[in-house]
């Protein structure tokens, strides 16, 4: 995966007991859902920035490789 399509963003929502929540990520406000099994083994909490790639699942952009940064 190439680094050039990632994207930085920051957690604006997380729910630490379900470990899912939302990732805010451009100038416009644009959110992206974080999945449980992408917050796996992070140790992730509101206002964190990460870097994700995005992965559309249904009609829904969801953040994948996602990774502190």
């Amino acid at each position: 995966m190439s680094e050039a399509t990632r994207k930085t963003g920051k957690l604006v929502e997380y729910d630490a007991v379900k470990k899912w929540g939302w990732i805010e990520y451009d100038e416009d406000e644009d959110k992206v859902y974080l999945a449980p099994a992408e917050a796996e083994g992070l140790e992730l909490e509101e206002e964190c920035e990460v870097t994700f790639t995005i992965k559309m699942t249904g009609s829904t952009p969801q953040a994948v490789g996602v990774k502190l940064k």
